[in-house]
C-alpha cells in the first residue's frame, strides 16, 4: 500500500484559490515537510489546516530515523530544526484537533454531518492509502477525490505498507531454505485468496492481481452507486498512474517503539495545549528518549 496525499472535495464548501491548487499539483511526490512549507507559503489562509489526519506525532514517527540512530542509542531532537519543525506543526493542526487532544490520532473517516461540516471549513487535505482503491473510481454523482500524490518520507523513499512482511532470523541456520519460502509467500499461487486489496511485492504478481482487485471492486461498487465509464478504461487509468512510481524508491514503514510513541505523544500533547514551549517540548523529548535508549 502506498500512501496518498489527496485534496478531499466531496464536503468542500470553500474552493481553494486555483493557484493553490496548481502549486501541489506540481509535485510527483510530496513529503509532510513540503506539504508544510506549501501551507506556510499560503497567505490566505481563512482558518484552514492542512488534515483531519495529520498529527504532529505521527509525522515524527514515519520519519523517525531522521532522529534516532537505534544502533549507536543516540538521539538529536534538540536543535533549531527540530523546533522550527514543531513550530509549524502545530501552525498545520486544526483547533479542534487539539482541543480534543487528538494530535497522536488519526482519523480516515468523518462519521457525523458535524465533523464533515468541520472538515469543509478547515481542511486542506486527507490522507488514504492506496489500499483504498475507491480513489481511482470516477463516480457519476460527484468527485470525491482529486490530485492524490504519493507521500514519500524525508529521504525521498514513498512510503510503502506492506500487507505481509518476511524476515529471516541472523541466526538462522537455513537462511536458503527460509529465503525459498519467502519467494513462494510472494507468488500468485500463495496469496490468490487474500482478500485485501494491496500491493504484491513481487512486481510480476502485481501486474496480474491489481487489476483484477480494481476489476472486483469496480464491479460491486457499480451495484451500490453509479459509476462513470467502462470498467476496462478506469482500469487502464489506475495502472498507468502506478506505472510513474514502480521504479522509485520505496521504504518499508518501520514499526514504531511504543515507548518513544508515548514520549511524543505525551509530551507533544502538553506542548500543544500551551504547558510548553517548543524549545521545551523538544529538550524534555531529547532527555527521556535518550534515557530510554542508554537503559
Amino acid at each position: 500500500m502506498i500512501r496518498y496525499i489527496i485534496r478531499m472535495t466531496k464536503y468542500e464548501r470553500l474552493p481553494l484559490p486555483e493557484e493553490f491548487v496548481t502549486r501541489f499539483k506540481r509535485y510527483n511526490a510530496i513529503t509532510y515537510r513540503q506539504l508544510m512549507n506549501l501551507f506556510n507559503d499560503y497567505d490566505d489562509e481563512d482558518g484552514r489546516y492542512i488534515s483531519y489526519s495529520f498529527d504532529a506525532v505521527g509525522v515524527i514517527s514515519e520519519n523517525l530515523l531522521d532522529y534516532i540512530d537505534f544502533e549507536s542509542r543516540t538521539c538529536d531532537f534538540n536543535n533549531a530544526e527540530f523546533i522550527k519543525f514543531l513550530i509549524e506543526l502545530r501552525k498545520a493542526t486544526g483547533p479542534q484537533k487539539i482541543k480534543k487532544g487528538d494530535i497522536g490520532d488519526v482519523h480516515y473517516g468523518l462519521e457525523t454531518q458535524k465533523e464533515q461540516e468541520e472538515y469543509a471549513l478547515h481542511y486542506l487535505f486527507a490522507d488514504a492509502q492506496s489500499a483504498e482503491f475507491s480513489l481511482f473510481i470516477p463516480y457519476a454523482r460527484e468527485e470525491v477525490f482529486t490530485h492524490f500524490i504519493p507521500y514519500k518520507d524525508e529521504k525521498g523513499s514513498l512510503s510503502f505498507l506492506s500487507y505481509r512482511s518476511f524476515c529471516i532470523n541472523e541466526s538462522s541456520e537455513n537462511k536458503e531454505l527460509a529465503w525459498e519460502f519467502i519467494k513462494f509467500l510472494t507468488t500468485r499461487d500463495s496469496i490468490q485468496n487474500v482478500s485485501n486489496e494491496t500491493f504484491p511485492v513481487n512486481k510480476k504478481t502485481y501486474q496480474q492481481q491489481v487489476p483484477a482487485v480494481l476489476t472486483n471492486l469496480i464491479e460491486r461498487t457499480r451495484l451500490q452507486v453509479a459509476v462513470e465509464g467502462e470498467t476496462a478504461d478506469i482500469v487502464n487509468n489506475a495502472m498507468r498512474f502506478f506505472e510513474q512510481y514502480k521504479d522509485m524508491t520505496m521504504a518499508q514503514d518501520i514499526p514504531v517503539d511504543v515507548v518513544v510513541y508515548e514520549i511524543l505523544h505525551e509530551t507533544l500533547k502538553r506542548y500543544y495545549k500551551g504547558e510548553l514551549s517548543a524549545p521545551q517540548a523538544a529538550s524534555e523529548i531529547q532527555n527521556k528518549v535518550s534515557l530510554y535508549l542508554m537503559e
